[in-house]
């Protein structure tokens, strides 16, 4: 066996970098064993369009250093810097994420005329606009340092951002 960053092992018979509590029981994968992404995009009246993308990834899990950390204070624990995180810092990470969504409208050419225009298109846009997730911490996406390629593993790490974002789309 082959012991990696923080939690996960690399073990004959089990996913690469995978998780065992101390009694050697295997508690699951560090990377997703399923990833879905559903989109579509919908054309109303030549006018409007309705784009969205829904994505999920499930079957692996998470190690927080985090909430082993604040655990470790709530309970009395003396102030460490990076403590090993326990087995029972691990957690199923499956999450649901839209994505991405946007709404856009293209201007009628009749309105245009008298602006040297011959097409417009607003759209408003966001992305990481919902999640469910059921690991407990901040986000499921989290990842301590991107340099440890078989680690996940967060550590008072941030969630992604919800981003808004308009543009306008013009030919002359």
């Amino acid at each position: 066996p082959l012991h990696l960053h923080w939690g996960p092992w690399i073990r004959a018979g089990y996913p690469v970098a995978s998780f065992f509590d101390a009694d050697g029981t295997h508690l699951g994968p560090a990377f997703p064993t399923r990833s879905v992404q559903l989109g579509s995009g919908v054309t109303v009246a030549r006018r409007v369009t309705l784009n969205a993308l829904v994505e999920h990834r499930g079957g692996h899990h998470l190690e927080s250093a985090t909430l082993a950390l604040l655990d470790l204070y709530a309970n009395g624990g003396e102030d460490v810097i990076a403590p090993e995180a326990p087995e029972n810092a691990v957690y199923a990470a499956d999450f649901w994420r839209l994505r991405e969504l946007s709404l856009s409208w293209n201007v009628p050419t009749g309105s245009l005329r008298a602006l040297p225009i011959s097409a417009a298109t607003l759209t408003l846009g966001g992305r990481n606009l919902w999640r469910s997730q059921s690991y407990p911490g901040l986000e499921a996406e989290a990842q301590f340092s991107a340099g440890q390629v078989y680690g996940s593993q967060t550590y008072f790490d941030t969630p992604l951002p919800r981003q808004v974002t308009a543009g306008v789309n013009i030919h002359f």
